[in-house]
């Protein structure tokens, strides 16, 4: 899309003509700030209206001043995201997905990369287009409107099955109000779990209000700039430590190496 509005406009549209519910995934969900207004706006508008939110626990978006300076934040999306929920807190559900180590107990995000929309179970908006202001405004996207029930139903199935795992249940596929409680029970759960120290139920956990973010945000392996590069690069410090495990047994590096690398931040 090489039209400075036509992707934004497009969104808008999307929002402002729901009459029932929208699923998003995606990878920077309103960072836009006129966007979520409108947001907002529908969900002020349409007291039936019900949208779920799948989006990473933390995006690799800058947060703090540089954010502010490039207008493209963390923090933006975080706040947007809020202000979204505390417009209708029992129509709005927002989440990330994450993996427990059960060693540790620590969580690892499961970071969402799509870029896709199924609104009212009757099209899907799909492509290389966030909802930020990078895509809208200054990069070249492709995005497809799939207007096919059958189509948009299916792709549900499937991503619900995906991220609900056990809780899943058929009718969800076109039973978006089961679909939604279900996120809602099991982000619910998981929040009493991770309060009370116990194993997480499910991969869904809130990322609204503002205390269970901060909840599962404490609970969030920390990571630093190696490990952020070896993200990048598909490999995790798991990985690092099984390698190096073999080369030790192999006799190629000391155990003083092994310990130094257990106690990094990798």
């Amino acid at each position: 899309v090489f039209d400075s509005n036509t992707l934004y406009d497009t969104f808008v549209q999307l929002i402002m003509t729901a009459r029932e519910h929208i699923y998003f995934e995606h990878q920077y969900p309103f960072q836009n700030g006129a966007l979520t207004y409108y947001m907002c706006e529908a969900l002020r508008r349409n007291p039936n209206l019900k949208i779920i939110v799948v989006t990473p626990v933390k995006t690799d978006l800058p947060s703090g001043i540089v954010g502010d300076l490039v207008s493209w934040s963390q923090d933006h999306i975080s706040q947007h995201l809020q202000c979204i929920y505390s417009t209708a807190p029992h129509r709005v559900v927002v989440v990330g997905l994450v993996q427990q180590d059960q060693e540790r107990r620590s969580l690892k995000p499961i970071y969402v990369h799509s870029k896709l929309a199924v609104v009212d179970n009757a099209f899907v908006e799909i492509g290389s287009a966030n909802m930020d202001n990078m895509s809208f405004f200054y990069s070249s996207e492709l995005s497809v409107r799939i207007d096919d029930p059958e189509i948009a139903c299916d792709l549900q199935h499937r991503l619900f099955q995906e991220h609900l795992g056990a809780f899943f249940r058929k009718p969800m596929a076109t039973n978006f109000p089961l679909a939604f409680s279900t996120f809602q029970r099991v982000a619910s759960w998981n929040a009493t779990c991770l309060e009370n120290r116990q194993p997480l139920v499910g991969r869904p956990v809130w990322l609204v209000p503002a205390d269970r973010y901060e909840l599962v945000t404490g609970a969030v392996a920390s990571q630093s700039t190696a490990s952020w590069a070896l993200h990048k690069v598909g490999l995790t410090r798991d990985d690092i430590l099984d390698n190096v495990a073999r080369l030790v047994r192999r006799n190629r590096i000391s155990n003083r190496l092994v310990r130094a690398v257990v106690r990094s931040k990798l």
